[in-house]
């Protein structure tokens, strides 16, 4: 079964290339190597729009994989009023990479993830730096 990481939002990304950037920073920070990442849709429509699609962020390793999704959602999901929408970030495969996609979206926004499953450190909640401390730890 998937888990999930959410992470609140005030605006999603304008692009592809924009979160392409975000990654690719982030990835660095961590000494990886950015992902490869593409636009999908689960139906034949062209995939054009980052809150009608989902992306798909493709890592080294055979388990690095994950896919994330932006919604609108109301304030009492979000719990601040400033980020209305919600990256959900989705993975059956390595939560530490999954984890980084997830830290490009919250470091960005200076916000949280939402850790409802417990994956990496068992926290529920975590800020950029404690989310980037459970990435670097030891398994």
């Amino acid at each position: 079964m998937a888990d999930s990481l959410f992470i609140p939002i005030s605006q999603p990304p304008a692009n592809v290339l924009e979160v392409e950037s975000l990654l690719a920073e982030v990835f660095l920070e961590l000494g990886k190597a950015p992902p490869r990442l593409s636009l999908r849709r689960n139906d034949d429509v062209p995939a054009t729009n980052l809150m009608t699609s989902f992306l798909m962020f493709e890592g080294e390793g055979p388990n690095d994989f994950c896919w994330t999704s932006i919604s609108e959602v109301p304030i009492e999901i979000t719990e601040d009023s400033s980020r209305p929408y919600m990256v959900n970030v989705t993975t059956r495969g390595d939560w530490k990479f999954g984890g980084a996609v997830a830290y490009a979206f919250c470091k960005h926004e200076g916000s949280c993830v939402f850790n409802d499953s417990g994956v990496l450190d068992g926290s529920p909640r975590f800020d950029a730096d404690s989310l980037r401390n459970a990435l670097l730890a030891d398994p």
